[in-house]
């Protein structure tokens, strides 16, 4: 009885044994993936720096007034108020940069512009990820696996750095276009001219108050001159006449009165109105959405989407090769913006595809993060067995 207690005990011991090293060795891999991973790729981050500041600087200027870019920039840069502008923040810019494009309708007069922003961020994290993890496998020549001791902790390990990598993108695109917003006016989106009344002129740019009260005086001193000229005309006339004048008058006054009471209800947005960025541009009321909403809107949603392509481009980029694998991924990628389908994931990470702006409920978080989370499992387990199949030597 003594014996098989103590042979229990060292299984047991011998068991707890194992699991600490193979602990050890799985956090060593991990660190091993990040290290060397990251001073594999340090160009490429170099590249994605100057690639997501050129699409900053575009978000600037895409979101200044119309006509007048230059100036705007540097009146904004200045730290003066610009009329008629409203600071997009971090939200604005992030939001032109990642809004893609509505679903698209093939006909014969429709025009069909590729949200390049969108895609080319998309894009270059895909080629960021793709070489590492195909490269080690071909420099180690499998020993990097089997010193790892299971080959699904070495497959582990590179889920995690391209895990990092994903977050690590997204976190330097959002201090680079940070710093864009902070330039320009802040971080938050300006709510716009709360409790004042807003006219839009013609290219549907504000205007003052003071362009309001000037149009106004002009209107009333033309329509008194009128009026005199129309009652000395009269007294000159005779009364048949001045009984046509009269009537085509009131009937051209009622006319043109309804004709100014239209153009102003249209132009004049109701007071107390908080008008935004957001809201001029996209119709986004940020108040209708928590701080949470907004986060998985922003960020959540692309970054799931981010991080199950490059997963599944992991598993293709060891079995296919990274060439071929980049070529499948951005093709599949490219697909999202023909078809507003909940299985081609590109349409969870456009703004403008989303269920709250587009209408379409099959593209909402909840299935975003079901689906995604299904495509990085399976992808994961393909690459188990691809990888416990694989004849290294």
């Amino acid at each position: 009885m003594r014996d098989r207690k103590d042979g229990k005990n060292r299984k047991g011991r011998n068991s707890r044994t194992k699991k600490h090293f193979a602990g050890i060795r799985l956090g060593r891999l991990v660190w091993y993936d990040l290290s060397y991973g990251y001073r594999s790729t340090r160009l490429k981050w170099l590249g994605a720096a100057l690639v997501q500041a050129y699409f900053a600087v575009m978000a600037v200027q895409g979101c200044s007034m119309p006509g007048a870019s230059g100036e705007v920039l540097g009146m904004q840069a200045a730290g003066e108020q610009v009329p008629g502008v409203q600071a997009p923040g971090v939200l604005g810019y992030l939001g032109f940069l990642l809004q893609g494009m509505p679903e698209y309708f093939l006909s014969e007069t429709g025009k069909f512009e590729l949200p390049v922003p969108w895609l080319m961020l998309q894009g270059y994290l895909l080629f960021l990820t793709v070489s590492y993890p195909a490269g080690d496998l071909a420099r180690s020549g499998g020993q990097a696996i089997v010193r790892a001791g299971r080959r699904r902790d070495w497959l582990f390990g590179k889920a995690v750095w391209v895990g990092c990598t994903v977050a690590g993108y997204y976190l330097l695109l959002t201090a680079t276009v940070a710093v864009c917003a902070l330039a320009t006016g802040g971080l938050a989106p300006e709510s716009g001219n709360a409790g004042g009344l807003r006219i839009e002129g013609e290219a549907g740019c504000p205007a003052t108050e003071g362009l309001t009260d000037k149009s106004m005086a002009a209107g009333s001193a033309s329509t008194e001159s009128l009026a005199g000229e129309s009652m000395a005309i009269e007294s000159t006339s005779t009364e048949s006449l001045a009984d046509e004048s009269m009537a085509a008058e009131s009937t051209s006054t009622e006319s043109l009165a309804g004709e100014n009471m239209a153009a102003g209800s249209a132009s004049i947005k109701s007071p107390g109105r908080s008008q935004g960025f957001l809201t001029d541009r996209y119709g986004i009321d940020l108040a209708e959405l928590g701080g949470w909403e907004i986060f998985l809107r922003w960020w959540g949603q692309p970054v799931l989407v981010s991080l199950a392509l490059c997963l599944a481009q992991l598993v293709a980029s060891l079995a296919l090769g990274p060439a071929l694998s980049l070529f499948l991924t951005l093709g599949y990628l490219t697909a999202s913006v023909f078809w507003a389908s909940p299985w081609l994931f590109g349409n969870f990470s456009m703004l403008l595809r989303q269920d709250f702006l587009s209408g379409i409920p099959e593209i909402c978080f909840q299935n975003c993060l079901f689906l995604c989370a299904a495509w990085s499992v399976g992808a994961l387990a393909l690459g188990a067995v691809w990888i416990g199949r694989k004849d290294l030597f």
